[in-house]
């Protein structure tokens, strides 16, 4: 497949792809009348399909999922509807569906695939949090660093001299 800049769908739709799962490869090429559209691959690699791709196609407006034996490497030559059985109940197919919607799609099904879960999306308030308790922890490491440097030397003083001046 030849690789190619991604149109701002494609772009859309893997950026959220990105985000929950990991471990995939990808093509952005082109079908046999030359529309463009990005293909996914995921190599389980254990279980009874060891061997067999999960193999996602979305062209901005249509989602296929399905198993291949083979690496998809159908530039031109064929559909992904012909090759992938995305009508089983192991498949995905999907039309007029929008970017993250398809990726959301696409994820869940994967998961369902693979038997993995996949990571909670990071959400605005999630980082917002994150950040908190960062700022928090180096708040109270920076407090207990500032105590031991004060109050270090007299306590190390008052267990080497118990009944020193300042016992």
């Amino acid at each position: 497949m030849t690789d190619r800049e991604p149109t701002a769908a494609e772009r859309l739709f893997v950026d959220e792809l990105c985000q929950r799962v990991d471990g995939f490869d990808l093509w952005f090429g082109q079908d046999a009348d030359g529309a463009p559209r990005v293909t996914v691959t995921y190599l389980p690699g254990d279980g009874d399909r060891a061997g067999t791709h999960l193999v996602l196609t979305y062209d901005g407006r249509r989602l296929r999922g399905g198993w291949s034996a083979i690496a998809p490497a159908w530039e031109g030559e064929a559909a992904p509807d012909d090759l992938l059985d995305s009508a089983s109940r192991h498949g995905l197919r999907l039309d007029h569906v929008e970017p993250v919607p398809a990726a959301a799609s696409a994820v869940d099904w994967l998961v369902r695939e693979t038997g993995r879960r996949a990571p909670a999306p990071p959400g605005p308030v999630r980082a917002h949090v994150t950040a908190l308790i960062s700022v928090l922890a180096g708040i109270v490491a920076l407090l207990a660093l500032l105590f031991l440097l004060c109050m270090g030397p007299l306590v190390i003083y008052r267990l080497l001299f118990p009944d020193g001046p300042f016992a």
